[in-house]
């Protein structure tokens, strides 16, 4: 794993000061198609005020391609995954929640590590079980987290939290 972390701390050369809003937005755009496919309803409730992060812009969407895929991929045909983004105190909030399978308990502690795939996830999809890995090593990158809820059956919800940007803020990594 040595070659992914070095990768991820190079990111942190190229952190400027980027609209959260347009990279949510993009990756929307991106996992659109594959929610057609599953007649699936994104609904996006993205606040016009979301306060600008530092970060690396392609790599925070690649992020949000991955979790809001996730959702999609995880979820019934014809259901509802939700995108919300707001800003909460010195954070931007970003929850990514689908009506999905849900993931077990004794799945749910090892969904951030590197390979791991849950017993339900075997059959009904395909992947290598990095995504979340890498997800949330980008955004422990820009001093964010990256947290879940899920109950079995029900749906799963994941909650990004990153630093918004303040004028005291240093813009490099």
């Amino acid at each position: 794993m040595k070659v992914i972390s070095a990768d991820i701390n190079k990111l942190k050369e190229n952190f400027t000061q980027i609209t959260l809003k347009n990279e949510i937005t993009k990756a929307l755009e991106s996992v659109e198609p594959y929610a057609a496919r599953k007649n699936l309803e994104i609904v996006a409730s993205i606040s016009e005020t979301l306060p600008p992060v530092i970060g690396d812009g392609p790599s925070l969407s690649e992020t949000f391609v991955n979790v809001i895929g996730n959702a999609i991929k995880y979820s019934r045909d014809g259901g509802k995954v939700f995108v919300k983004a707001e800003e909460n105190g010195n954070d931007v909030l970003i929850s990514i929640k689908d009506e999905g399978v849900g993931i077990s308990s004794e799945d749910l502690p090892h969904i951030f590590e590197g390979f791991y795939r849950g017993k339900s996830d075997q059959a009904s999809a395909s992947g290598h079980g990095i995504g979340l890995f890498v997800s949330r090593q980008i955004i422990e990158t820009h001093n964010g987290s990256i947290t879940v809820d899920s109950e079995l059956g029900k749906g799963t919800t994941f909650l990004i939290r990153l630093p918004k940007f303040t004028t005291n803020q240093p813009t490099m990594g």
